[in-house]
């Protein structure tokens, strides 16, 4: 029976002495009623990436709505003023955003979507350039149609790309997509 008693105490010690260190381990992190938990860094970075694509998303979305607003009549090139002036706007701003990608440095687990991103840039600045030269040489609509249609593709297809890619960083780091990136970077495909 003593040796039970003893073994029993150790037992009961040694599990005291596991509980405290796990409950200092876990104290570390531990809050009360009137704290909440931070969330790991990774996660926080994670949502500091996010947030900072949904401003670039919104930047952009207001660029190509200024573009995709004004009325076009293609079969007369000294109408095109606007457009011109909205095109010109729209290449202003992709490259600068461009540029603020070059310049983020994404949590690892967004490299992938992060890359993607910017190929979806370099066919936007492409495709707007591509417009813009069409536009100011007065070539005929159809033309210019032709020209920027593969790029449009190309952009559909990026912008497909990098929604996975980004869809899956999410996933992994178990950060929800704020919706507006979602609307600038369309897809081929009917959402739903």
């Amino acid at each position: 029976m003593r040796g039970t008693t003893a073994r029993r105490l150790v037992v009961s010690a040694a599990m005291t002495i596991l509980y405290g260190l796990a409950g200092g381990v876990v104290g570390c992190g531990a809050h009360d009623a009137h704290t909440s938990p931070s969330p790991p860094a990774s996660v926080t970075a994670a949502r500091t990436y996010l947030a900072e694509l949904a401003r670039i998303a919104a930047r952009d979305a207001t660029a190509s709505r200024a573009l995709n607003e004004v009325r076009i009549d293609w079969s007369a090139p000294a109408t095109w003023g606007p457009a011109l002036a909205a095109a010109e706007h729209l290449r202003h701003e992709t490259a600068a955003i461009r540029r603020r990608l070059i310049a983020l440095r994404p949590p690892s687990n967004f490299a992938v979507a992060h890359r993607a991103l910017l190929d979806v840039y370099a066919i936007s600045l492409d495709l707007v350039t591509e417009l813009l030269d069409g536009m100011r040489a007065a070539r005929p609509s159809h033309e210019i149609y032709l020209r920027v249609r593969g790029l449009a593709e190309k952009q559909f297809l990026a912008n497909a790309a990098f929604r996975h890619a980004l869809q899956s960083a999410a996933t992994r780091s178990g950060v929800p997509i704020p919706p507006g990136i979602w609307r600038a970077y369309p897809t081929a495909e009917p959402e739903g």
